[in-house]
């Protein structure tokens, strides 16, 4: 999937929290009080049933959630421009390997860049 001119919203913050922040895409079931858990592989969630997901694409505490998981692999590079951001996720060790993201918030850039490298390493 193209995550390049994909909009900021619910649909980028699903595939962030799965592909990039791994968390549990299957079906819920009711856990513990403060929260809920996978019937398959006992992840748990707080908060609301169906609320598991932060705005990543929107907000920008989430947004470096990512940075940080990330960064711990990747060097990254944050760099603002007169019609919005770049945000670089590369390999030090292999050039080729370096993946960007674009968009006008930074938040969305992050998540852009995060998903591109996600999908192109797990396509290898």
């Amino acid at each position: 999937m193209d995550y390049s001119t994909m909009p900021a919203g619910p649909e980028m913050d699903a595939a962030v929290a799965v592909k990039v922040m791994g968390l549990c895409k299957h079906d819920l079931c009711p856990g513990h009080p403060r929260g809920w858990c996978c019937r398959i592989c006992g992840a748990r969630f707080e908060g609301p049933r169906g609320v598991h997901t932060k705005p990543y694409s929107v907000d920008i505490a989430p947004a470096f959630e990512v940075v940080e998981k990330v960064a711990l692999c990747w060097a990254v590079n944050i760099t603002g421009a007169l019609t919005g951001w770049y945000v670089t996720f590369g390999n030090v060790e292999q050039p080729n390997r370096t993946y960007m993201g674009y968009a006008g918030t930074v938040s969305l850039a992050i998540c852009r860049a995060a998903l591109a490298a996600v999908e192109a390493e797990t396509a290898t």
